[in-house]
């Protein structure tokens, strides 16, 4: 099949049919907002998956989903709950593409940290981080050309390499400067 061009709400799914290769197995896992209105939160799981679904038909690959709950309130029980429930929904030796374009603000900490878990002690790896961002005008419509995909791979490795480096201060300093220009 060719790849479907359409418009996505979801910017995962825009792009996830470039790394996917035929016929893969795909699981998808989706954090679920479980602190609002369940019949909404449950529309709009149903809305990515459709969406999904359909931009990669095209690869037939076997496409699976898991939903994690998600209370979006960040005291440290729901915090803990969050990242055990990411860290019991990601597999073993699997490649890791996320999208936290939506979202409370602590889901990159939360969601960084369970993927350091699973680089080490499960073997993934995680290819692609990204976020989906668009400026809206007064009357709360996307501006046009406004939409932009941003890579934020790197921002997690860079992380990964710090707890991972032992030097002094100021060579660690002078390195990245060099890595980062």
């Amino acid at each position: 099949g060719e790849k479907v061009d359409m418009a996505v709400k979801f910017p995962m799914n825009a792009i996830i049919g470039d790394y996917i290769k035929f016929k893969d197995d795909v699981n998808v896992i989706i954090l679920k907002n479980t602190s609002g209105d369940d019949d909404h939160s449950n529309e709009i799981v149903e809305e990515c998956q459709k969406e999904c679904i359909e931009t990669l038909k095209y690869k037939q690959c076997n496409l699976s989903f898991s939903v994690v709950p998600m209370f979006f309130d960040g005291d440290k029980e729901n915090l803990k709950q969050c990242y055990l429930d990411l860290l019991n929904a990601l597999e073993y030796k699997t490649e890791i593409y996320f999208d936290m374009t939506f979202g409370p603000k602590f889901l990159p900490f939360v969601s960084f940290a369970a993927f350091d878990y699973t680089e080490k002690f499960f073997d993934s790896n995680v290819k692609k981080i990204f976020y989906g961002q668009v400026y809206f005008d007064d009357n709360g419509k996307i501006k046009d050309g406004s939409e932009k995909l941003c890579d934020l791979t790197f921002i997690y490795r860079m992380d990964a390499f710090c707890k991972d480096i032992n030097m002094s201060s100021n060579a660690f300093k002078l390195m990245l400067k060099t890595l980062v220009s």
